[in-house]
């Protein structure tokens, strides 16, 4: 196992009797060599003149931090101003959160070795030093692609919505109404000249489809963070009115 160091921020909310904390896992942390006294003389005693494989490594790049060892991958997130023209005509918007966020994405056993963490606390009362092993299985915070991926799920997951139930998630100028931006979804419902009941109904059977769907595929969404369809919503930073058909930072 290669344990690397982890850290923790807190959220709002956060008290001593009630902490909410977001773990965060230091991939860039750049790994110490344990070298004693044996390897030592194992390396002295060693003839590296006719070494080929100690020949390429010479040649090679020494990678001692996880991210610096992944192949990158390149992200592409939803536009506002994409999400401003689908939605602006609508009557209403909604909004949904994913909880867990990275959690949902697990990856390749192979992987896991490289995201253990030792951790070591004081028990608040007793004083006792408390030390266990864990291991970090899904795209944790912290690793550099662990952005792309989640993307890239949410994203085939909004996809496949609009693919299947075009009726709900297009409008009638063929407009998408379905839009997500990392762990947040973004719907728009009815239509700005049509009646507040349609547009309500219309919402409902939105929300209902995607969070079933969702749960399906493993998928879940915090119902605390859902945002009731309403006229105006702040969607990434700047607030969309619908009435009076504007943005505000």
């Amino acid at each position: 196992m290669d344990y690397c160091p982890m850290f923790t921020v807190p959220k709002p909310g956060d008290s001593e009797t009630n902490p909410k904390k977001r773990c965060i896992f230091n991939a860039a942390a750049t790994h110490p060599l344990p070298v004693g006294k044996q390897v030592m003389d194992q390396v002295m005693s060693h003839n590296f003149a006719d070494d080929r494989d100690f020949q390429k490594f010479q040649r090679s790049k020494f990678i001692r931090t996880l991210n610096d060892n992944l192949i990158k991958k390149d992200v592409s997130f939803t536009r506002v101003s994409d999400i401003v023209r689908g939605l602006y005509r609508c009557k209403l918007i909604w909004k949904l959160d994913l909880s867990r966020w990275f959690r949902h994405i697990i990856r390749r056993k192979r992987s896991w070795r490289y995201t253990c963490m030792a951790i070591r606390i004081r028990h608040p009362v007793t004083g006792q030093i408390l030390e266990f092993k864990t291991v970090d299985v899904t795209a944790s915070m912290g690793i550099s692609n662990s952005p792309a991926w989640f993307e890239a799920v949410c994203q085939a997951f909004t996809q496949a919505c609009i693919f299947h139930r075009p009726d709900l998630f297009r409008s009638k100028e063929n407009l998408i109404l379905l839009f997500s931006y990392m762990d947040d979804y973004l719907g728009g419902a009815g239509y700005f000249q049509g009646s507040l009941k349609c547009a309500i109904q219309h919402a409902l059977s939105q929300t209902v489809y995607i969070q079933t769907m969702g749960q399906w595929l493993g998928l879940t969404f915090k119902r605390a963070k859902m945002e009731v369809p309403e006229s105006h919503q702040a969607l990434l930073g700047i607030t969309l009115d619908l009435l009076q058909r504007n943005l505000a930072l």
